[in-house]
């Protein structure tokens, strides 16, 4: 089944000039294709505005889309993710867990004011208890589509007990 979400973010924090507001709505779901065969969807939009003592380099659109599937224990996505931005202005993530999306370089902490564009692509996989994983980021600007770069991301970690995981 699909779940729908609607939020409204607005963040106003002291002494800052990221504040920013930010409405938006996203779903969420999955299907059973075949027995052994699962597909996964997701999508999202926002729109995000300048918001109590924002600068006015705050502001754009965003969008995430992603389709995936699992098949004999291996997990396979596809997806692309717009920051918006248009050279003055972009969509910001203040509080955001940065390093788990676009890539593990951690190159784009802010959004760049062309904004980002992230296709990219994953598989992942558990052999004996340990976690395989794999990623390919395409990242380009929203605005004039610049290239930025690519980055591979590799993955192989195991958990000992509770507290401890090796990667």
């Amino acid at each position: 089944g699909a779940v729908v979400t609607g939020y409204g973010y607005f963040i106003d924090k002291l002494n800052s000039t990221a504040d920013s507001k930010t409405l938006g709505a996203r779903i969420k779901g999955s299907a059973s294709v075949s027995e052994g065969v699962d597909l996964t969807y997701f999508a999202e939009y926002a729109d995000q505005t300048e918001y109590a003592d924002s600068a006015s380099t705050v502001g754009g659109d965003y969008y995430h889309v992603k389709l995936g599937g699992k098949f004999s224990g291996i997990t396979a996505v596809v997806a692309q993710e717009k920051l918006g931005g248009d050279g003055v202005s972009s969509f910001q993530t203040p509080l955001a867990t940065l390093h788990l999306y676009n890539g593990w370089a951690d190159k784009f902490l802010t959004t760049p004011v062309k904004g980002l564009v992230d296709t990219y692509a994953t598989l992942g996989t558990k052999i004996s208890g340990i976690k395989l994983g794999a990623a390919y980021h395409d990242f380009k600007s929203d605005k004039n589509s610049d290239s930025y770069g690519s980055e591979i991301d590799l993955l192989a970690a195991k958990k000992f007990g509770k507290n401890y995981l090796v990667g």
